[in-house]
């Protein structure tokens, strides 16, 4: 690999999850859209302010996004965002520009290559996958005059077997108060989880998970200022619980090796 496309983002750690460890486990306004998708790819694209390569990664996604409707995609702001370098920390993500497919079911690292064609190839593949759980997800979401966000999320478990795995609901800006390293501004750039919490359903079970979430109280404590109620979108994916061990970077000593959680199904929802 051309290291000139590779910025290296930390010093040399192996982190290895266990197969064990794997499994274990007011008044409102009016919502105004709740969706429910199929078959749509899932993608996380880890970057940072200051990486160099990464200006192209962005605008190929945000293009094949004005044109696709077959995926969704987030950006993972390492360098601005805690929860973003936590979600990136679990791919044991090395190197930036990164793109992880439905979980890593697929990844790109780095910017050789034509991107465009690279990750609609992959967003093709990772459509077609074989492996998806039998499971639907619908979402409803609503901010009230104190500016919490109440989350509703119903899981329908439509297979014969229990569903074990993990839900995350990602808040995202839709135009990102971050900029990229030509000046741009990033799109869906994570906030903070909503939802990050193992689930079990029963075959043929409906559970609902509700949640509320205010700027002022995030899950890594610091609050998140100028919070603009119609620059939010929220992604909800629930992955299952089997782990496919999965090697990315390698340049020694940084030697990426991660377990890959498949993602089966990503609901969006918009205050």
């Amino acid at each position: 690999m051309n290291m000139k496309h590779i910025i290296i983002l930390t010093i040399f750690t192996i982190i290895l999850v266990s197969f064990i460890s794997s499994a274990s486990f007011p008044k409102d306004k009016s919502i105004i859209r709740s969706t429910l998708e199929e078959e749509i790819v899932f993608i996380e694209y880890t970057t940072a302010t200051w990486c160099p390569q990464c200006p192209g990664a962005s605008e190929t996604l945000y293009n094949l996004n004005t044109k696709d409707i077959s995926f969704y995609y987030i950006s993972l702001v390492v360098d601005m965002n805690p929860a973003a370098q936590q979600r990136s920390q679990e791919y044991t993500n090395y190197a930036i520009p990164s793109v992880y497919f439905d979980g890593g079911y697929i990844h790109h690292i780095g910017s050789n290559g034509v991107l465009s064609d690279i990750y609609s190839s992959s967003i093709d593949e990772s459509s077609q996958r074989s492996n998806r759980k039998p499971v639907n997800l619908t979402g409803s979401v609503e901010i009230n005059d104190e500016q919490n966000m109440n989350l509703i999320i119903n899981i329908t478990n439509t297979g014969n077997q229990q569903y074990t795995g993990r839900i995350r609901s990602y808040i995202t800006e839709k135009e990102s108060r971050w900029n990229d390293a030509d000046g741009n501004p990033y799109h869906f750039a994570l906030l903070d989880f909503a939802l990050n919490k193992q689930i079990r359903i029963k075959k043929g079970e409906t559970i609902t998970l509700k949640t509320q979430w205010n700027p002022q109280d995030t899950s890594f404590e610091d609050p998140i200022t100028n919070v603009n109620p119609n620059n939010l979108m929220i992604f909800t994916t629930v992955s299952h619980w089997i782990p496919h061990f999965r090697s990315g970077f390698i340049q020694f000593p940084y030697l990426q090796f991660y377990f890959a959680h498949y993602i089966d199904q990503v609901v969006l929802t918009i205050p």
